[in-house]
């Protein structure tokens, strides 16, 4: 009896699947270590919790950067975080697993993938390039020979990509996206607030707030963190503070990233064959990845670029969904994992 599970490795997040099962299920890309002992401490959302709150003993690994591994090990782990959930190292003969890893990755990251999976398991293991799973879980036609472009904004780093005929054209990338996007909110609160903030109260300020469309009220909301008298003399006495800050206030902080993603865009597009930017006038990009959720991002990108943008209802789950799809599909998905 076999048992096959797919993982989409994100800088922030992995998005994982069982093959028997239509559920997508989501994990924090983040493992947290005692300096000292190396004893794992914690793996997962547990771990991310630690983030801005561990003391000088306890070190967070994030081991998945511009969708390749830095850190073997604690992927290691993770992946068998994972597999306890499923009981797949003992219940199972063979583990079959999937995994999605970017277009053009070298060969040594490549091996890591190898080495994370498979050094200390029974397993198969087959690759999907991100975009072609990202096509499939949002069930778009493959096996045609008109061409579609993906657009991936993820946490470090946002992928254009053409995809004719079941494969992949050309594509462009920028490591500009939501961890960016993170750093600059938290900065602009410094700066504009006088108040210091960690990365997830940062990150927590951009989902509520962040926005790209100024048509819409201004939403806001109070927030807490260590002063910077040096940036708000008012506060000069005060350890901590709070102040109020609005959706609006934010879209010029976000506006020049989403700028670079547009930049990208109109490179791929520039190098394009006629034929397929004709396609892609046809019948628009596929917007995914969690960063493609921000407010009036698919809006924005869409003025800039004019072109129709689109939108699943679950865009950081797409390549996931991509990825149940070809363990489903046997033989007729096959041609989609790479050679």
């Amino acid at each position: 009896m076999s048992k096959s599970i797919g993982f989409d490795f994100g800088s922030s997040c992995i998005a994982y699947c069982d093959g028997d099962k239509k559920d997508i299920m989501m994990m924090p890309s983040a493992v947290a270590f005692n300096r000292k002992t190396k004893q794992v401490l914690a793996a997962g959302a547990n771990a991310r919790k630690m983030v801005g709150r561990n003391p000088n003993f306890i070190e967070i690994v994030k081991p998945i950067k511009g969708g390749t591994i830095s850190d073997t090990n604690s992927v290691d782990i993770l992946i068998s975080e994972i597999l306890q959930r499923f009981d797949a190292d003992s219940v199972f003969k063979k583990t079959e697993f999937f995994a999605t890893i970017p277009f053009g990755i070298s060969k040594s990251d490549e091996n890591a993938f190898d080495t994370a999976f498979l050094q200390s398991r029974r397993a198969t293991l087959d690759y999907v390039y991100t975009p072609i799973a990202i096509a499939l879980g949002a069930g778009m036609p493959l096996d045609i020979s008109t061409g579609r472009m993906i657009v991936d904004i993820g946490a470090g780093h946002a992928d254009a990509t053409i995809i004719s005929h079941g494969g992949i054209v050309t594509s462009s990338s920028t490591k500009t996206a939501g961890d960016a996007i993170t750093a600059a909110v938290a900065e602009y609160i410094a700066e504009a607030h006088g108040i210091e903030v960690g990365e997830l109260t940062a990150e927590a300020i951009k989902i509520k707030l962040g926005t790209l469309d100024p048509t819409k009220p201004s939403r806001s909301i109070k927030i807490c963190g260590k002063v910077r008298p040096d940036k708000n003399p008012k506060f000069a006495n005060q350890i901590t503070a709070s102040s109020v800050i609005t959706s609006h206030e934010l879209i010029p902080i976000i506006a020049p990233f989403a700028d670079k993603i547009v930049e990208t865009i109109t490179v791929l597009l520039e190098k394009t064959p006629p034929e397929i930017s004709s396609d892609i006038s046809d019948f628009g990009i596929l917007l995914s990845g969690g960063s493609a959720m921000l407010d009036g991002m698919p809006r924005y990108l869409q003025q800039a670029v004019g072109v129709k943008i689109s939108t699943t209802k679950a865009p950081a789950q797409d390549a996931a969904r991509g990825l149940w799809r070809v363990i489903r599909g046997g033989r007729a998905y096959a041609k989609f994992t790479k050679i």
